[in-house]
């Protein structure tokens, strides 16, 4: 089981914790993680990942000044890639689940953010409808027969 939680900083970076094996990890990526939600599983290699993912999204232009969410310059390419805040070879397993998210998002990076538009799409719809007090409901038909004893 993969649990992270991505803090996605302006819709460009994400800064992701997870832990592994009772170890907390941390690492900047230049994935825009709100891309990779929408799945539960995912097969990579030969590996089968349960994959939870929660998602918050900072926007810097409300943020103090002082904050600290400053990506590191190396990830100023256009691959997807991350970089871990601390090295640990005997826990170097740690960044598996990790390496296979941005993997799949480079080969799938189209079709994850076709799907994410279709899903905030679809949830802005929702929203709307409940902001004007929904559909009509409509008429509805009851077919019952009597049970005898």
């Amino acid at each position: 089981m993969l649990s992270l939680f991505a803090r996605v900083i302006d819709r460009t970076y994400s800064l992701l914790q997870w832990s592994h094996k009772g170890r907390q990890f941390t690492a900047w990526s230049n994935v825009d993680f709100n891309y990779l939600t929408g799945f539960t599983r995912l097969r990579w290699g030969a590996q089968d990942y349960t994959v939870l993912l929660m998602v918050e999204n900072i926007d810097t232009a409300l943020l103090p000044r002082d904050a600290a969410y400053a990506p590191p310059p190396e990830l100023d390419i256009p691959d997807p890639a991350f970089l871990p805040l601390e090295e640990d070879l005997d826990h170097a397993d740690a960044f598996d689940g990790i390496l296979a998210l941005h993997e799949l998002y480079l080969a799938e990076e189209d079709r994850l953010k076709r799907a994410y538009d279709g899903r905030a799409a679809l949830m802005a719809r929702r929203e709307a409808e409940r902001q004007s007090g929904g559909a009509e409901p409509k008429d509805f038909v009851i077919r019952y027969w009597k049970v005898q004893r």
